[in-house]
């Protein structure tokens, strides 16, 4: 059985569902797992590949997923399509699919017509037809069980982790002068769900006059409007999308993380910024729980007043020591997540399929 993975994700910027796909790969290929990467033409530069990468078909995005794809593997009556990104060619029956979360079905205003018409047909045809799916929390394995009626035995989960360029032990050469004021940090692509207007209206209904709010992540054409003034301001200031380098250096010197998000089916950044010794406010939802368990605060996402007075708690200095505890309970929980596990959990799922 020869192995191969959908490697659309090379095509688009290393945030969220690419890094987990990217990150994968490093990592099974770290472990000695033999597979080929298939790619359309227009892969990114900024990727560094030490694994196998074809570039196969004329076509680009889901059409290349659609159609190229399907097409170049049927040479291969053997093979095996691992997808790691949310979709993958629907027919495909010797296919491992990842569904990262169905947010589209949960609440179709967060996210663009064309986007929650395309997954929202094409989702349902994938699970039905591919051998395995992976997905990144028991609490998102739950969601696919409840809104698209799979059997649960056909899902397994793997977790996200850390990349190691985002980790502690990686050092920082110099630091960005933006870094060097004390600030509140958000980091997540601009998307309704991730609640970043309520989080603004509290920052700035809180009267701290001390502190920024630096926002890092760009808006995609697949969400929704979000119904943000996204100018900065004199304490507000989107800084778009920013290599690793930079948002190590943002993780590691902000005063807070928050993270208000309205629905996950992870979460890589609070994880991110545990690693990298900074405190974590998070929404008080079923997965936060799950994955950071008692290393972060909570907050109601949907009560500006909640967000506002656990902001105030964290940085009175008085609870400094709080504080410290759990910047230390942070690091020992993004510990748990760790890429070269998710990638030995896969290896055993692989050993044990029949296809």
């Amino acid at each position: 059985m020869k192995l191969y993975i959908n490697g659309r994700f090379l095509t688009q910027k290393q945030t969220g569902i690419p890094r987990f796909a990217y990150q994968m790969c490093l990592a099974m290929h770290q472990l000695g797992v033999n597979f080929e990467v298939l790619a359309p033409k227009n892969i990114l530069s900024s990727y560094d590949c030490p694994f196998k990468v074809t570039v196969c078909g004329a076509l680009k995005g889901h059409l290349w997923e659609q159609i190229s794809l399907p097409l170049y593997l049927k040479k291969f009556s053997d093979a095996l399509l691992i997808s790691f990104s949310g979709l993958g060619p629907i027919f495909k029956k010797k296919h491992i699919a990842t569904i990262h979360d169905i947010a589209f079905m949960v609440n179709k205003k967060w996210f663009s017509v064309p986007y929650r018409i395309l997954y929202g047909c094409l989702t349902p045809i994938l699970v039905r037809h591919c051998s395995k799916i992976l997905t990144v929390s028991q609490f998102s394995k739950n969601e696919i069980v409840k809104y698209l009626h799979v059997d649960p035995a056909k899902i397994e989960v793997v977790y996200n982790a850390v990349s190691s360029e985002l980790s502690a032990t990686s050092s920082i050469d110099s630091v960005d002068e933006r870094f060097t004021q004390p600030y509140l940090l958000a980091v997540s692509s601009i998307d309704p769900r991730k609640n970043f207007k309520m989080l603004v209206d509290a920052f700035l209904s809180s009267g701290i006059s001390t502190h920024k709010l630096y926002i890092i992540g760009g808006k995609a054409t697949s969400f929704g409007e979000v119904g943000l003034d996204m100018s900065n301001s004199g304490q507000v200031e989107f800084l778009g999308f920013v290599d690793d380098a930079l948002l190590k250096q943002a993780y590691k010197n902000a005063s807070l993380f928050v993270y208000p998000s309205l629905y996950e089916g992870f979460g890589i950044p609070p994880i991110e910024a545990m690693s990298a010794g900074c405190p974590v406010l998070v929404s008080d939802i079923d997965v936060f729980h799950e994955i950071n368990e008692d290393a972060a605060w909570y907050c109601n996402p949907n009560d500006k007043e909640s967000i506002i007075a656990q902001i105030q708690f964290i940085l009175l200095s008085e609870n400094r020591p709080l504080v410290e505890q759990k910047i230390k309970l942070g690091k020992q929980q993004s510990q748990k997540y760790d890429w070269q596990h998710s990638a030995n959990q896969l290896k055993n799922i692989l050993k044990k399929l029949v296809v």
